[in-house]
Order: structure tokens, then sequence, then C-alpha cells
């Protein structure tokens, strides 16, 4: 599944006094909303707070929505690979990171984690995004902006995989009933 994100990059090297870092890290409180009913984080939630992070980080370096809609070019997800140990519960205090890897192929990369309080690693993930041109629909080089931002090297980085997903060997069920009018937004 294929999915798009608005996180924007600018194509001309940003004016910095100091050195941008290679990585980011941002806290954040895990909301009621954003649990199931077991009290855990949401998926979606967790996807949030890796989005917010990359946002800001991207942001930072100079190379934010603003300039990547300037330029004419988004990113579009295409591939995120998520280990997870524990997710936090209901009030827990996290802290998202976020780093870039470089390139691979046609692919840029960004990693990220998620922490407790304790520095104890809760989850990982790897991500490979494309970055398209708004107007032509069409893949671009991310060589051409990725080269110019600083790099974060992690041993324990997750290596991406690029095979394809496997069809699902578990049978599952399917129904479909009215939705009612006081269930919409």
């Amino acid at each position: 599944m294929v999915c798009f994100a608005h996180i924007f990059i600018k194509t001309q090297t940003p004016t910095h006094s100091i050195m941008p870092s290679p990585s980011r890290k941002e806290p954040f409180t895990v909301k009621s909303y954003e649990v199931l009913q077991n009290g855990r984080l949401k998926l979606s939630a967790l996807l949030n707070y890796f989005q917010e992070v990359a946002s800001n980080h991207a942001s930072s370096l100079g190379w934010g929505f603003d300039s990547m809609q300037e330029n004419g070019v988004f990113w579009a997800l295409h591939r995120i690979e998520i280990h997870i140990e524990q997710l936090p519960k209901w009030e827990d205090k996290v802290n998202a990171s976020t780093w870039i890897k470089g390139t691979e192929r046609i692919f840029a990369r960004r990693d990220f984690s998620l922490e407790d309080e304790g520095g104890n690693l809760l989850v990982r993930a790897a991500s490979a995004w494309l970055m398209v041109d708004i107007n032509a629909k069409r893949p671009k080089n991310p060589a051409i902006i990725m080269d110019q931002m600083p790099q974060h090297v992690n041993p324990d980085d997750i290596p991406l995989t690029y095979s394809k997903l496997k069809p699902f060997d578990i049978p599952f069920e399917s129904m479909a009933r009215k939705v009612l009018p006081s269930e919409l937004d």
C-alpha cells in the first residue's frame, strides 16, 4: 500500500550558521484519544508521532513543507517496516526520534525510534520515500537534495527488505452494514 505524506524539502542548500543535526528527538505524552481499548498506543498515533518529528526535522534543516512546495515536489511513502517491542500506554511520556539514512536507488531513507522516559527502546522503524514531481506525477532523484543533508549512521538500524508482501493465509470475515447518521462527522 502506498501512503502519501506531505513532508516537503527544498532543492537549494539552506544557510546555517551552525552544523545542522543529522537527527531529531521530540517528547510526546500519550493522550487518551491515541490509545486502543487496551490502553496501548494506536499504530496510527505512532505514525503521527513519526511524521511530526520528521516534518520538524526537515524544517529545521531548511527543507520544510513550503520549500518543497515551491520546488514542485512532495514525498510519497513507499515502504515502512516497524519493529515493536512494546507500545506505550495512556499518559506515558515517550521520545520519538528520526534520522536521515541517505538514498538507496530512487528512494530516500529515513529511520525512526520511540523510547520511553528511561531511554528504553519501544519501537524501531525504517522507511523508504519517493520524491515525486507534483505536476508530472513522476519520481525525481532524491540524491539532489539528500546528498546535502547530514547523514546518521546507526549500527542497529533495520535493513529494509524490498520483497513483495505475502498474501494473508488466515481467513477473515467481512460484513456489510448501513452507517448510522450518528456515526458520521
